[in-house]
């Protein structure tokens, strides 16, 4: 009977035990999550293939904490000066205590929703502020966050797309002008750039289609022939340029 009560005593003293320790532990591992490299973000790789950007990026969570992370909703959100530019999110399994989720974020965003959303990417470089959150649980129980930030280099496709020199050649009945743009972007631009001239009662008089296979960091750089209607010539107009059915650039004529 002794015994009996004795091991109840040293099991209720134990129970106290891990209840005074559980918030501790729990704090510890919050904590852990608090540091600077219980998650980060990778350089992400972009491709342009089927109309559409592709971007995969790299990130971890390291859980050192004592308890394992569950509920895991990753959220990845890209900005361009303060304007949101798209946003993903993905549920992740588990991640065990003591032990780091190594994996990549796999999005793709059609160039009609980039243009949408920001055109001005199609024609400029930028620096976007991309940012990662993590909402998950502690031990299961405890609901908490965590995020980390960092700055990408954007290479515009058709960076500083111009069109200048523009002159009208009367006798034949067109426009001779320069286009010019470089392919910063870390993928090849190959397609047609359509040109439209459309005149001051917004209807299309002429049009050209230039054919472009750009490498990435190269300069691209070609005079420009558009034969026009002369009995719709309405001024002033303007060009309008545009890549696979996307308008990237209107410039006024006149």
């Amino acid at each position: 009977m002794w015994q009996t009560i004795r091991a109840l005593g040293w099991s209720i003293k134990i129970l106290w035990i891990v209840t005074l320790l559980l918030p501790v532990t729990v704090a510890i591992s919050m904590w852990e999550l608090l540091g600077s490299k219980a998650i980060g973000i990778e350089e992400p790789t972009v491709s342009f293939y089927d109309r559409t950007l592709h971007m995969s990026t790299p990130f971890y969570i390291n859980n050192n904490g004592f308890y394992d992370l569950s509920d895991i909703n990753v959220t990845i959100r890209i900005i361009n000066k303060n304007n949101l530019v798209t946003k993903f999110s993905k549920l992740y399994a588990n991640v065990p205590a003591k032990s780091m989720l190594n994996t990549t974020y796999d999005v793709s965003l059609s160039l009609e929703e980039l243009g949408e959303k920001n055109k001005e990417l199609l024609t400029q470089n930028a620096n976007l502020d991309l940012t990662i959150t993590a909402s998950l649980r502690v031990a299961y129980a405890i609901g908490f966050e965590i995020a980390a930030n960092t700055t990408i280099e954007w290479g515009a496709p058709f960076n500083n797309l111009t069109i200048s020199n523009i002159v009208y050649l009367v006798p034949n009945h067109e426009f001779l002008l320069f286009l010019s743009f470089e392919n910063a972007a870390s993928f090849p631009v190959s397609g047609e750039l359509v040109m439209d001239a459309v005149n001051a009662r917004d209807e299309v008089i002429g049009t050209k289609i230039q054919p472009v296979n750009v490498d990435s960091g190269t300069q691209f750089q070609s005079n420009v022939t558009i034969p026009i209607d002369p009995s719709m010539m309405i001024g002033p107009g303007v060009f309008h340029v545009s890549f696979l059915n996307f308008l990237i650039l209107e410039t006024e004529w006149s």
